[in-house]
C-alpha cells in the first residue's frame, strides 16, 4: 500500500492529473470514475490499506471509502475537509460478482 496523494495536490490548476499512478487524465475523469466506484465500509478499506503514522491521522477525518475497481485504487473521502485521499494496494479488490461468489452459504 502506498499513499499517492489527494485531490488537492493530484490535479493542477487546469484540472490535469499530475500523479501518473492514479491513472486519471484529469479531474473530470476522476469524477466519472468516482461515480462508478464501489463504496466500502471502513473495516473493508483498512483490510486493503495499511495506514502509516502519517496517513493514520489523515484517515481519522475520513467518513466515506471507495474502491475504483478498474484501477484497484482505494479512495478515502473527508466530508468535513472535502478532500479525497488516494491509496494503492498490493492486494486486488474482488469484483462484486466474485465477492458474492465467495460469500459463505447458509
Amino acid at each position: 500500500m502506498s499513499y499517492l496523494g489527494n485531490c488537492v495536490n493530484a490535479f493542477d490548476a487546469d484540472g490535469e492529473c499530475v500523479v501518473d499512478a492514479l491513472g486519471y487524465s484529469d479531474a473530470s475523469a476522476f469524477t466519472c470514475a468516482l461515480e462508478e466506484a464501489v463504496v466500502v465500509d471502513r473495516e473493508v478499506f483498512f483490510g486493503y490499506v495499511k495506514a502509516s503514522r502519517f496517513t493514520e491521522q489523515i484517515l481519522k477525518s475520513c467518513d466515506t471509502f471507495f474502491v475504483d475497481l478498474p484501477r484497484n485504487l482505494f479512495i478515502a473521502y473527508s466530508f468535513t475537509n472535502d478532500v479525497h485521499h488516494f491509496y494503492s494496494s498490493d492486494r486486488k479488490f474482488p469484483a462484486p460478482c466474485a465477492a458474492r461468489a465467495e460469500s459463505p452459504k447458509f
